[in-house]
């Protein structure tokens, strides 16, 4: 959720995994007990949504957040309305209060979803960073950066392609922050090892692929950016293969059917993994994969180099391993 469309829509999805909890009869009084008042019973989820619904279509994004935090007092615990509040402030680029709202609900939910919220906090820290970067603030984007960093972001390659942060490049904290970036990605050490069947029936195993360029590829056939790519890695892998470039591409649909269809009309010459777990796939759940496509490329000496590098970017890093692993072989 870059990838998929991942920022109010990841987070809505995460949201989503907890059911709403209903309200107990104790956290709204009775009449009786206010002393003889009517009160108001509280709208349901469903009929708040519709009526925020209503607010945003005739512009009235103001008056749609005051509604939901209204009905949050009567519905703490509903995930349902928290996520409609964060999508509300997302489309209004009100990032630090989609950020507090992320802290907020943090604490009150499963670990699963609290490593999940992780994610979407990742993608309101870039854009609070950037709006940063853009306003000449050095010392909030570093220091916003760095809860980036402890948040668990991996995106090492993508800071130091994006020109927008040139001028953070040299800072000295910076390069530090870079370091606790590429710890969080793993580069430098080896990967985490796995081996599954094929599509093609054979056993395929990570580890056993020493001394070839691997590149380990998330990916779905719904997921537009990975289906973009495909032509790139396409090309890669034709004219890289016999030089000791090898591909294995592990597919996150659910759909046996959907995947085949794909595959007779859109060739992967490679190796492919399909447990039609989706995202609960076990080398997803090992590499802690949120969003595709997802890149992990690992030497010929096995040790992860990049994360995440696409494009030009990609084939300039897999020739470079490809050379350190041609002149590192006897002569």
């Amino acid at each position: 959720m870059k990838s998929l469309k991942v920022n109010s829509l990841l987070v809505g999805l995460i949201l989503l995994q907890c059911a709403p909890l209903a309200v107990s009869a104790a956290a709204v009084p009775s009449g009786r007990e206010q002393a003889g008042k009517s009160v108001t019973t509280p709208q349901s989820e469903t009929q708040v949504i519709v009526e925020v619904e209503k607010l945003l279509r005739e512009g009235k994004a103001d008056q749609a957040l005051g509604k939901l935090d209204e009905s949050l007092r009567y519905h703490p615990e509903s995930f349902v309305l928290v996520r409609k509040k964060y999508d509300v402030l997302w489309s209004l680029k009100r990032f630090k209060e989609c950020l507090y709202l992320l802290d907020d609900v943090y604490p009150n939910v499963p670990v699963d979803v609290q490593k999940m919220i992780l994610n979407g906090k990742r993608f309101v820290l870039f854009e609070l960073i950037k709006e940063a970067v853009k306003n000449g603030d050095d010392e909030t984007a570093l220091k916003r950066l760095e809860e980036l960093a402890d948040a668990g972001y991996r995106g090492f390659h993508d800071l130091n392609r994006d020109k927008l942060f040139r001028p953070l490049w040299d800072v000295p904290q910076y390069k530090e922050i870079q370091k606790k970036i590429a710890e969080n990605a793993g580069i430098g050490r080896p990967p985490m090892d796995f081996s599954a069947p094929l599509i093609s029936g054979e056993d395929f195993g990570l580890s056993a692929q020493m001394g070839k360029v691997v590149l380990v590829d998330f990916w779905s056939t719904s997921c537009v950016p990975c289906v973009n790519e495909l032509p790139n890695l396409r090309s890669l892998y034709h004219a890289l293969s016999k030089q000791g470039f090898e591909i294995v591409s592990i597919s996150l649909d659910t759909d046996g059917a959907v995947l085949a269809d794909f595959l007779a009309e859109n060739p992967m010459p490679w190796k492919l993994i399909f447990s039609g777990e989706g995202f609960n796939d076990e080398i997803a759940r090992l590499y802690d994969v949120s969003w595709i496509p997802s890149y992990w490329l690992v030497d010929g000496k096995g040790v992860l180099r990049y994360h995440d590098v696409r494009g030009e970017d990609l084939k300039s890093a897999v020739n470079l391993l490809l050379d350190e692993e041609e002149r590192g072989r006897p002569r």
